[in-house]
Parts: structure tokens; sequence; C-alpha cells
């Protein structure tokens, strides 16, 4: 994201829960690129923003041209990934302790 700020929700019909902030420099819709798949995830600017697209044809066409750098872009995409996973896990823990207190 070249500049701004974007809220990213995971809702369904009746539960919507603020996953993450992203900001300057920071990055929505990878794990789409991996899993070939729609994102799950609504992105909403709070304000004015900037962002860059990476097309999946533009990603796979930097393999063919610059194997290293798309394997070094893999590999961060893949780290991103594993922290908003444990992100997930630890959203999911804290509502099983809220719930649990109840």
């Amino acid at each position: 994201m070249k500049s701004g700020k974007i809220d990213l929700l995971a809702s369904d019909q009746d539960v919507s829960i603020r996953k993450d902030t992203v900001e300057t420099g920071g990055s929505f819709g990878i794990a789409s690129l991996m899993a070939m798949q729609p994102q799950m995830i609504t992105a909403i600017a709070t304000e004015d923003s900037e962002v860059m697209v990476l097309s999946r044809q533009a990603l796979l066409g930097l393999r063919h041209e610059d194997i290293e750098l798309f394997a070094l872009l893999m590999m961060n995409v893949a780290r991103e990934i594993a922290r908003r996973l444990k992100s997930a896990d630890d959203m999911l823990l804290q509502c099983v302790r809220e719930h649990k207190n109840e």
C-alpha cells in the first residue's frame, strides 16, 4: 500500500470483526494470490488511500522473468500468511477465553 489506512473485516450474515488495519507499506489480499481463490475479507479505506495491485497474471509472469525475485517474494508472502494465521489463532483463543468466563 502506497499511502492511507485500510481496515480488513471478516464477516458473514450477522457477524463482522476487524481482523487487521493495513497502513502505508502493508499489504492485503496476498492469500488469494497463493490459494487461487477469492478472498473472504472486505477491505474498507478509513482514510484516503493509494494501493498498488499485483495481478495473479503478473505474479506468474515474474516467475518466468526472474525466478530468484519470484522465490524471494513467495517466501515473504508465506511469512506474512504465517503471521496472519497466528493473529487469527490469537483472536480465536481470546474469544474462547471470554466465552469460558461467562
